[in-house]
């Protein structure tokens, strides 16, 4: 892990690597870490480009 942190802080430090604030709604990796609302499932997925062969059941509905 601490080789990842410096080669990050050395790309940073050199202007070849720009890091930035994404707010969670934006956050498109929580697809695969967070259990999402449906709304935004659908729109993560649509902004993957990935396209199921049939529609997911969702608990609840």
């Amino acid at each position: 892990m601490e080789h990842d942190i410096f080669f990050v802080r050395e790309k940073v430090l050199n202007k070849s690597l720009i890091v930035s604030y994404v707010p969670t709604q934006a956050q498109v990796a929580d697809i695969l870490t967070k259990p999402l609302s449906k709304v935004q499932f659908y729109s993560f997925r649509d902004k993957l480009k990935v396209l199921g062969s049939c529609q997911p059941e969702f608990v609840g509905e």
